[in-house]
């Protein structure tokens, strides 16, 4: 019902007097005990006779209102660490298929209204509090929108570098998964269609939250998107042997590459332990089956060689890519080592093939010298 406040009346509650004390309002003789009613509520409010609020203690002090300039840089970061592990969580399991796009909506709505709870019930009012808050939970979301993508891309790699009989499956191998590409960027989207319409929600206007990091970002080199994730993560403990050309190309739908270096190596790490010689290992490459790791040695200088495995729909490919710790090659492309093979591949893999070179760690540092 809106009420007509043109006709409303104020009628102050009548001042008492117990015992010869000065109940609140009322002004003493000397001058002392008024109280400053310009930061005082009436105490009853009527319109047409009708006691619409009433405070029976007579007038009370309106509620300060804090400062917004006081509040932290990061509303998320700064409430507690549980809030920010529930949204870590919830992408976590989005990217493993234990969670679906609501469920996601659902955790940042909660996030929102918690710290929306939190910084209201402190004194901060809600039209000073609520942007930032949307702000900080997007800008959390954001990462982890990204982050997770790659973590859960990155489980699917170990568990093929452990196939591989890596000797430390923690790192010496690059994965990369075309779907967490396309899921991620499909996040990024429903992340800014959410916090629009919480913002509206919230009565928040002027958000203008950014879908990508503008390119002087400092989270633009490794949140950006599931490639910078991939191509700034290779090897993961810093160990380089593969480099992505262009971070901003768009791969083909359902496109995985495993790539692990020194085949021979990884495959028996006891090598590098002294348990066998070089030429025991040769022996026992030349004699593996047929495709694990693809392709059996046939010379000594093949020690080096890393281990391709593609996948693209109905088509893949395994094979060995000759590079070389002396810098003969320095580099390797993907396409030119699929190339050289067959000639039966997907041409609408051929331009994202091509940006990708491999080398050996000896060599990385004359490779990014001049890439």
């Amino acid at each position: 019902m809106k009420i007509d406040t043109a006709n409303l009346k104020v009628r102050p509650v009548p001042t008492l007097e117990k015992n010869n004390k000065t109940e609140k309002g009322e002004k003493k003789a000397d001058g002392t005990g008024k109280k400053n009613f310009d930061t005082y509520e009436p105490a009853v409010v009527m319109r047409d006779g009708v006691v619409l609020r009433s405070n029976l203690k007579g007038e009370y002090p309106k509620k300060e209102v804090k400062d917004p300039s006081n509040l932290p840089l990061n509303l998320v970061s700064s409430h507690t660490a549980d809030l920010q592990r529930d949204i870590t969580a919830v992408f976590e399991r989005y990217y493993t298929g234990k969670a679906d796009r609501t469920t996601v909506q659902n955790t940042l709505t909660n996030a929102v209204e918690i710290l929306r709870q939190k910084y209201v019930g402190e004194g901060y009012a809600e039209e000073d509090v609520m942007p930032q808050i949307i702000r900080d939970v997007y800008a959390s979301a954001r990462l982890e929108a990204v982050g997770m993508a790659y973590e859960a891309s990155w489980m699917e790699g170990k568990s093929l570098a452990e196939k591989y009989g890596g000797g430390d499956v923690e790192r010496g191998w690059m994965y990369y998964n075309a779907d967490y590409y396309y899921r991620s960027e499909e996040m990024k989207d429903v992340l800014i269609g959410h916090m629009d319409s919480l913002a509206e929600k919230y009565n928040v206007s002027d958000l203008k939250l950014e879908r990508d990091y503008p390119p002087d970002d400092p989270r633009a080199t490794l949140s950006q998107s599931y490639n910078s994730y991939i191509s700034e993560k290779a090897g993961r403990c810093g160990s380089h042997f593969g480099n992505m050309l262009n971070k901003d190309i768009v791969p083909p739908k359902g496109f995985q590459f495993f790539y692990i270096s020194s085949g021979g190596a990884n495959m028996y790490p006891g090598m590098h332990k002294g348990i066998f010689s070089e030429e025991e290992v040769f022996e026992m490459l030349r004699n593996i089956p047929e495709g694990y790791p693809p392709a059996p040695m046939k010379s000594m200088d093949e020690i080096n060689d890393g281990i391709l495995d593609i996948r693209c729909g109905d088509w893949s490919f395994q094979g060995r890519v000759p590079v070389r710790s002396n810098g003969n090659p320095v580099s390797l492309n993907m396409f030119d080592v699929v190339r050289k093979s067959t000639m039966a591949y997907p041409k609408d893999a051929v331009s994202f093939m091509r940006n990708w070179d491999f080398f050996t760690s000896a060599q990385s540092g004359v490779y990014f010298s001049s890439h």
